[in-house]
């Protein structure tokens, strides 16, 4: 109690020597970790030593998220989703939100106040409606529409956080 440790830190060495393009995110019952096209669930330490690969069909991951049901994985040109069920059987469905790879830039997603963010390049969408009933289907929908185009073409958005009464997003053009 009161002491912060890094529990994973064994584990997650193990998985790699590559120290960039590697993402970890909790999800019930411990970390999903990817790096590059391998995407793999490591179980929490107190729960048991499951240590297994997840089904992926993308291409090297360039973020990741959770929300308490689902985890998102993004390629750049898609975004990939799991149920976050405790299981550690991962399988990321099929190409989720399509139309990415027609933008230019780096693609980042973020789950904050109950929505999936999603930012590449200049652009920005907010999807409100990752319900299993609903499926995500694609970008440019009525109910998932482009929310803002950045007016720097150089623009990359990085990241999102949630605050008391929004979402902040972070980016920069140089």
């Amino acid at each position: 109690k009161g002491e912060a440790s890094v529990s994973y830190e064994a584990a997650l060495a193990g998985a790699s020597t590559v120290s960039t393009g590697q993402y970890a995110v909790g999800v019930p019952a411990g970390v999903i970790h990817t790096r590059g096209t391998t995407v793999r669930f490591f179980q929490d330490p107190t729960q048991g030593t499951t240590n297994t690969a997840c089904t992926y069909g993308g291409g090297s991951v360039t973020s990741i998220t959770a929300d308490s049901y689902r985890v998102y994985v993004t390629d750049g040109s898609n975004v990939f989703q799991a149920l976050a069920d405790g299981t550690g059987s991962y399988a990321f469905g099929a190409s989720t939100l399509s139309n990415l790879s027609s933008y230019s830039g780096t693609a980042v997603v973020r789950c904050e106040k109950q929505r999936l963010w999603v930012g590449k390049g200049r652009y920005l969408w907010q999807v409100t409606d990752t319900s299993a009933a609903a499926g995500l289907g694609t970008l440019l929908t009525d109910t998932n529409p482009l929310m803002m185009t950045h007016p720097s073409s150089a623009w990359q958005w990085t990241d999102f956080a949630e605050g008391p009464n929004a979402v902040y997003a972070a980016g920069s053009a140089n």
